[in-house]
């Protein structure tokens, strides 16, 4: 399999998507706007098997602001209406559910840290169906996205009304950090550490996160290959 990541930060990187693909022998390219990469060229012959849209600071209704998101959505909607398959991961479940016509606001409040994420029923009949009820999940963002047309909500949080959504078996989005090994969560904090400085009841310490993170980011790991075994191979 043929995986393509659009990349946008040095610690949102591939963490356990890269371990996850190595065990299945799955071949990883990405474009990595961090370093002012554009999305390759469109063509039928470079359309890959899956899609995995990432973490980043912009927010996803920017793309009209700056010329890489531009370029970035550009793409995925060729890619999309071809059929292809998506895995967005925050600002990329975000980016997913503003090309589908959901809306892209400000959550209420920032929810950064390991905070329990919950499933819908309907999650039982998706990609997620494997992933504990209730399980602490890293979550970091502002931003959330509205539930599309069309498109399933599949988890949710006490901060955050909209978690994971899937659109078919075409799309999935997670607005929490699935991709987040235990030895990734050093690189997040440090490039996000501003963060900190906001204040709100959803936002934990370095301390905490870091503390959390030795005791779930294993568990998060596995139930990650599970989850997108599950999306890559639903019919």
């Amino acid at each position: 399999m043929n995986v393509h990541i659009f990349q946008h930060l040095p610690s949102e990187g591939c963490g356990n998507i890269e371990r996850w693909a190595l065990r299945h022998g799955h071949r990883i390219t990405r474009t990595r706007f961090e370093l002012g990469e554009l999305p390759p060229t469109y063509g039928e012959a470079t359309l890959p098997d899956l899609l995995i849209i990432m973490g980043c600071t912009l927010n996803a209704y920017q793309y009209r602001d700056y010329p890489c998101l531009v370029a970035q959505r550009e793409y995925i909607e060729k890619y999309l209406a071809r059929g292809g398959r998506a895995l967005g991961i925050c600002h990329g479940a975000q980016v997913l559910s503003d090309i589908l016509g959901g809306r892209v606001h400000q959550n209420p409040c920032y929810e950064i840290g390991w905070y329990p994420v919950y499933k819908t029923f309907a999650a039982l009949q998706s990609p997620l169906v494997s992933m504990p009820d209730g399980q602490l999940q890293l979550c970091w963002h502002g931003d959330n996205f509205e539930l599309p047309k069309s498109a399933t909500l599949l988890a949710f949080s006490e901060a955050c009304p909209h978690q994971a959504f899937n659109y078919g078996n075409q799309i999935l989005g997670l607005q929490f950090h699935l991709e987040v090994g235990p030895g990734d969560i050093g690189a997040m904090i440090r490039d996000c550490r501003a963060d900190f400085k906001i204040s709100g009841p959803w936002i934990q310490t370095e301390a905490e996160i870091r503390r959390l993170a030795r005791l779930y980011a294993a568990a998060v790991e596995e139930n990650f290959g599970k989850i997108i075994d599950a999306f890559v191979t639903i019919t």
